[in-house]
């Protein structure tokens, strides 16, 4: 909202729909639907307002940046809507099938 507030944007109906899209996405992000494409919105949208109004109170929007890319990188979670609608993935680790086994540092 600071940015809007800095342009002069004093319209009720275009904050009230703003705050309204943002309500919508963190909801959206809080059960997890449509996880990394949200979160990549978000991403983009506190970067350009970290660029566009830039001032050093906002380096906050740099831990909203990690934020979002790491959601955006790692994605829902078992218990979310997309793994409702999509399937839940496991990844599973083969174990080593290695020759020689590991070094045991312990018995030296």
């Amino acid at each position: 909202m600071n940015l809007a507030n800095r342009h002069g944007v004093s319209s009720n109906p275009v904050l009230l729909v703003l705050a309204l899209v943002i309500c919508l996405i963190s909801l959206s992000l809080f059960v997890g639907f449509l996880t990394p494409f949200l979160a990549s919105i978000v991403g983009v949208a506190a970067a350009a307002n970290l660029l566009i109004a830039f001032n050093s109170g906002n380096l906050i929007h740099l831990y909203t940046i990690f934020v979002a890319v790491s959601l955006a990188l790692l994605g829902p979670g078992a218990y979310s809507v997309d793994a409702k609608l999509f399937g839940r993935r496991v990844t599973v680790v083969p174990p080593r099938k290695d020759k020689n086994p590991p070094l045991n540092l312990s018995s030296l």
